[in-house]
């Protein structure tokens, strides 16, 4: 059985060697590879190259805007991936109430220009009434000071008044105290009588009252 399989593999490459050299008488010996010469000319130039891929592309660096104010961005100035430097402005947010405060302000200053140039060119009718109010001042003041002397001079008299009230009351409270000392030492007499009196009745009583008095 060895014998066999020999035989079977050296027939194999014999053919195989055969079918090489008649493929090779066939087409023959390949022929020698040509050499393509390129000539240009020299310059300056840009050398590109580009790549391909897939993906979902990401910025390096990513920043968050921050508004002083909160509102509705109402203007954006700048494109994605554009090169922007410090101070320039990147978007706007709406200033409505800024806008409305504002012109409140320019109205309001208008009107205080326009009274200042008022008072520094008075009109004549301005003149007229500032005049009369100066008038109507003056004449309060005169009514106040008229017044004032016045009621100085009733409370001067209301004082004089009153000192002489003081003094005649107590000048006849002196004689009162004068005119009542005689009254008062001969009541005071006559208590001290009727005083000796009751006693000497009281003692009458209490010896009459007594036993040995009865039984006499």
């Amino acid at each position: 059985m060895l014998g066999s399989r020999r035989l079977l593999h050296l027939a194999l490459i014999a053919a195989v060697a055969g079918l090489g050299a008649g493929a090779y008488l066939a087409v023959g010996p390949p022929a020698a590879a040509k050499t393509a010469t390129t000539t240009a000319t020299v310059r300056r130039g840009v050398v590109l190259s580009s790549v391909s891929a897939t993906g979902n592309v990401s910025p390096s660096t990513q920043l968050t805007l921050d508004f002083q104010t909160s509102g509705i961005v109402s203007e954006i100035d700048v494109q994605p991936g554009q090169h922007v430097t410090a101070g320039q402005v990147l978007a706007k947010v709406q200033n409505q109430s800024e806008q409305d405060a504002l012109a409140v302000a320019q109205v309001n200053l208008a009107s205080a220009q326009q009274k200042l140039a008022e008072a520094r060119t008075p009109t004549s009718a301005t003149v007229a009434s500032d005049q009369a109010a100066l008038a109507s001042s003056n004449a309060q003041v005169t009514s106040a000071q008229d017044s004032l002397t016045g009621a100085q001079q009733t409370a001067a008299s209301d004082a004089t008044i009153q000192a002489t009230n003081v003094t005649t009351a107590q000048n006849k409270l002196n004689q009162d105290q004068l005119n009542a000392s005689p009254l008062a030492s001969a009541d005071q007499a006559t208590l001290t009588a009727d005083q000796t009196t009751l006693a000497a009745d009281q003692a009458t009583l209490t010896a009459d009252e007594a036993p040995g008095s009865a039984a006499q």
